[in-house]
């Protein structure tokens, strides 16, 4: 399971986030309609645990 989460939280606006305010909703609409980047980011995390698993 993929949780995304997004809010307009005003962090953008301090100048810590790496986007302007404005693409959270472009991203979260690419999301919904089966934008690959959370897919990519998912595969690579499993691929990092996987390879520490067997560092112990």
């Amino acid at each position: 399971m993929v949780c995304i989460f997004a809010a307009d939280h005003g962090v953008a606006t301090r100048g810590v986030s790496a986007y302007p305010a404005e693409v959270t909703a472009q991203m979260c609409a690419n999301f919904a309609a089966g934008g690959l980047a959370w897919e990519e980011t998912v595969e690579q995390r499993l691929d990092f645990l996987e390879s520490k698993r067997y560092e112990r």
